[in-house]
């Protein structure tokens, strides 16, 4: 084949290969709006939904806009998006369309879009309009029920659908606990007969465990078995629990939400946790006949009175995040633990086995349904209530055979503990932990030698003497206790209480409440265990433990300083060393004349570097103070990018690194903002990329940003990149990419966090994208204000700027001039240098070495210009210009002074400075200023 053959061949392919790609990107596109079938009942929007996470909770709807633009959201990949417990707002993007099916179709469609989550805090659909324009709805808890367009625990959004149009909607979401997004489109007829179902399976059962609960009531009110009341718990703590999770509570009796809201459901969990296993005890009575399988069980009760306690002081979704983590474990922890009290000959053990079963399908099958693991129709609906249903009618007819067996085991345990009292009165006086017996009305009846020393005295005798005394160690809380003992006829307690004599002491108290053989409350017997030397040794291991920690944290803190100091004195010494080296070299008279010039040069750039460092700790101090303030002043940006040129052109040369200015559309070429402080950023952004740019190119952009108001500079380079880890700490002080590269690249990591809170005061935030090897993109943003109204350039425009001189080395030109300027400064060294810099001009030079001399100079000979330092002894610069200004209005006095911020400038020209110079001086600076008021020769 010819050659030229060969190339129509390739171009032919190419062109083929295009037009595939063109047609299969357009088809995907067109793939993820959501077909809405005028003939289906219900359709699922899951995979058709693009994700943003607002984790600042801010965002409005042009922002969440301009982030889909810029390809923020990600799209869903998962049947049902579970997001969990995230405590910021969530915006999923979706787009709907209704295709022409069949000719008689009607030209609009009317649809429900159902969040089948109960009670969001935030649900809102934004809706887009042929316009253009976006209409708002909200069904969430500032909503009440009977204003919604449906009155549903779920969020539902009635739409309206025209055929053969694509429809954009955003949907903004946020619960303050865990929440799934299930996002189903309903016809509206379907949808309410999917609601009546669902209303009556759970009617149903709320009305048969109100019945069942009820019903034992009046059981109890028979028998008196406090395990009837456990059991009532129980079953009002998992009712309450669906009520309040489903949303019903809110619904029907509490449209306000204070009380009914889900904010209570940790409470609840716990409130079920203790009530179960209260029951559990006294079903099984684990206590006489499981002792280790009871421990376990009062260590769950425990949990959740602690848990209870914590709910008041922590936010509502913690407690049930950890309520939810810890519940599935106990749901799989009880069933072997019945089959081994059943294997033991606990015939009770087989009863709450079965029932348990039936719970955990029905809770199985919930969560399930939640979390879209299982299809959603009325039979799977139904099934969750009615496994929880069968589970509370198998043990209410299994409590009322146990109770029966249980009431005569107890009266016959009575009996023989009665009869064998005396057998063990040997046991009862040589025991070594304190045993006594209690009458009703709170009379010691009788105590053993070891329950006397316990509390502190010498006798038994002495103890019932002083019965009052005694009373209140043992029952410092009687109202609770007591009730503890009448409900559970048990009580065990830790008690920390004062012995006679006032030495502090700890006992595990036991008491129980001892019936006749009538079964009428005798007496309480109970027991006291010193266990004082133990709390003294976990308190002793704990203070341990506590000094420990204290100390690692107090090395972790001592490790940073010294990385710090170790840090900032190798970058301060670093140029010191090279003033300090050239400095000598210069008294040498062997220099020759260029190597004296390069040991000037090389000072002059040491100086400025380390005059950079200690502006960025002044900076960062002032930025942690909540001192820094910024200006609002017009700034051209065609100026703006000649400076960047003038200054960083020829460091990219000098490192063969290309530098290019653009801008991504159209920019205002005057904006209002703080111009140091943009540049201060810009050249912290610039330096960094410099710095780690071996080779390619440093590109700087520009991008106004219209719906946000926000101009947007990216600084993008091709140097080594900045991995994942890495970037989590990258905008911290002392941190550039690890301390690696910090010791590898210079700095001590004060650029990149200042730059950041820089960008924040004025208006926007700085970020970074970046990689290993991929070099690394900055991207700060502002929010200026705009001078003028029509005058904006582009990428010509920037390209046309000039850096204002094309050789930083270029000799600084000195004016000719004629009159008298008088210094005012303390420091001789600064004295001769700013001298010699205005002699070379011509200018008479007079010096005063505080404001004092200063004011007699002016009140006796004429001068035509002041430069006044602000700090100085016997009158400071600030009081000297005040007493000048009285007689001498039209006199230009200038302010010298370290401190060059707005707060600064504010006072100097309150006191009647014309303007302020920097302090270390700028030779240009001060020229400008003596070319304005002197004359020329």
């Amino acid at each position: 084949m010819m050659k030229w053959q060969l190339t129509i061949l390739k171009s032919a392919l190419r062109v083929c290969l295009l037009t595939v790609l063109l047609v299969a990107q357009a088809f995907a596109l067109e793939s993820e709006a959501l077909p809405i079938s005028s003939q289906q009942a219900s359709q699922s929007v899951s995979q058709y939904i693009y994700v943003l996470h607002d984790q600042e909770d801010n965002l409005n709807l042009e922002q969440v806009i301009a982030a889909d633009e810029a390809g923020e959201f990600v799209r869903n990949e998962q049947d049902i998006i579970n997001f969990g417990f995230l405590g910021y707002s969530v915006w999923v993007r979706f787009d709907l369309s209704y295709p022409e099916e069949e000719v008689t179709q009607p030209d609009s469609l009317f649809r429900y879009i159902e969040v089948a989550t109960s009670l969001l805090d935030q649900g809102v659909l934004y809706e887009e309009q042929p316009d253009g324009s976006w209409s708002e709805s909200r069904s969430d808890l500032t909503v009440p029920f009977d204003e919604r367009a449906l009155n549903h625990v779920y969020s539902v959004f009635p739409v309206t659908l025209e055929k053969n149009k694509r429809q954009r909607f955003y949907l903004r979401m946020k619960s303050d606990g865990s929440f799934y997004v299930p996002l189903t489109v309903w016809e509206p007829e379907a949808y309410s007969v999917k609601v009546a179902n669902e209303e009556f399976v759970f009617g149903f059962f709320y009305g048969a465990m109100l019945c069942i609960a009820a019903f034992n009531f009046l059981i109890y009110l028979s028998v008196k078995d406090t395990s009837y009341l456990y059991y009532i718990a129980y079953l009002m703590s998992i009712t309450l629990l669906f009520f309040i999770d489903l949303g019903h509570g809110v619904n029907i009796f509490d449209s306000t939400g204070t009380f009914l809201h889900k904010s209570i459901i940790g409470p609840t969990i716990w409130l079920l946790w203790i009530f179960v296993t209260s029951f559990i005890r006294q079903f099984l009575e684990t206590e006489n006949n499981h002792p280790v399988i009871d421990g376990w069980l009062l260590v769950i009760r425990g949990m959740g009175f602690i848990y209870l306690v914590l709910e008041l002081f922590m936010p509502s979704t913690v407690g049930v995040l950890w309520g939810a983590t810890i519940t599935p474990f106990l749901v799989i922890a009880f069933p072997p633990m019945c089959v081994y009290m059943w294997r033991r000959g606990n015939m009770n053990a087989l009863f709450f086995l079965i029932a348990w079963g039936f719970n955990m399908l029905g809770l199985t099958v919930y969560s399930g349904l939640s979390l879209g693991l299982i299809p959603s129709n009325l039979y799977m609906v139904a099934l969750a209530p009615l496994g929880i249903l069968s589970e509370a009618v198998l043990l209410s007819l299994a409590l009322a055979e146990r109770v029966k067996r249980t009431q005569k085991v107890l009266v016959d345990a009575d009996k023989t503990a009665m009869a064998q009292l005396a057998r063990y009165r040997s046991v009862f006086n040589n025991a070594l932990e304190g045993i006594y017996q209690l009458s009703l009305n709170g009379k010691f009846i009788r105590v053993n030698p070891a329950m006397a020393k316990i509390l502190g005295f010498t006798t038994p005798k002495e103890l019932l003497a002083q019965n009052t005394a005694a009373l209140d160690i043992c029952y410092q809380n009687p109202e609770s206790q007591y009730s503890c003992l009448a409900r559970e006829h048990l009580l065990k307690e830790e008690v920390a209480f004062l012995r006679r004599g006032g030495q502090p002491a700890w006992a595990d108290h036991s008491a129980r409440l001892i019936f006749d053989e009538y079964g009428k409350p005798s007496h309480i017997e109970g027991t006291f265990i010193d266990v004082t030397e133990r709390k003294k040794k976990e308190d002793a291991v704990k203070e341990k433990e506590h000094a420990r920690v204290e100390k690692e944290i107090a090395k972790d803190t001592a490790d940073a300083k010294s990385e710090f100091l170790a840090n900032m004195s190798h970058e301060i010494r670093t140029p010191l060393t090279s003033i300090i080296g050239h400095s000598e070299s210069i008294k040498s008279l062997k220099l020759t004349g260029s190597e004296r010039e390069n040991a000037f040069r090389t000072i002059s750039n040491c100086s400025q570097q380390l005059l950079k460092l200690i502006n960025d700790i002044l900076d960062y101090s002032k930025i942690e103070a909540q001192k820094l303030d910024v200006e609002n002043v017009d700034l051209d940006l065609k100026e703006f990018v000649a400076e960047l040129r003038h200054t960083y052109e020829w460091q990219a040369d000098h490192k063969g690194i290309k530098l290019f200015f653009v801008a991504h559309g159209k920019i205002p070429k005057a904006i209002k903002s703080d111009p140091t402080r943009l540049r201060q950023i810009v050249d912290s952004l610039l330096s960094n990329s410099l710095r780690y740019t071996k080779e390619g190119a440093i590109t700087i952009v520009f991008q106004w940003i219209s719906t946000q108001q926000t101009l947007l500079i990216k600084v993008i380079d091709t140097g080594v990149g900045i991995s994942a880890d890495q970037q989590q700490g990258i905008f911290d002080i002392f941190d550039q990419g690890g301390g690696g590269s910090v010791r590898k690249y210079g700095g001590v990591g004060l650029g990149l966090p200042i730059a950041r809170q820089l960008a924040l005061l004025l208006g926007g935030d700085l970020s970074l994208n970046s990689g290993i090897g991929a070099g690394s993109e900055f991207s700060v943003s502002i929010k200026p204000g705009i001078v003028g109204t029509n005058d904006w350039i582009d990428s010509t425009d920037l390209s046309s700027v000039a850096p204002k001189s094309s050789n930083p080395k270029a000799a600084l030109e000195v004016p000719s001039l004629s009159g008298t300027v008088l210094l005012a400064e303390d420091n001789p060294v600064n004295q001769k240098l700013i001298s010699k810099i205005i002699s070379k001009t011509g200018a008479n030079v007079e010096i005063a070495a505080n404001g004092q001399i200063a004011v007699d100079i002016v009140s006796s000979e004429s001068v035509d210009l002041i430069l006044m330092d602000i700090n100085m002894p016997v009158m400071d610069g600030l009081e000297a210009t005040r007493i000048i200004r009285r007689g001498h209005e039209e006199l230009p006095i200038f302010a010298l002074t370290a401190e060059i911020d707005a707060d600064e400038l504010s006072k100097a020209k309150r006191a009647g400075c014309v303007d302020c110079l920097k302090k270390p001086v700028d030779r240009q600076e001060i020229y400008q200023v003596l070319e304005q008021v002197l004359a020329p020769k």
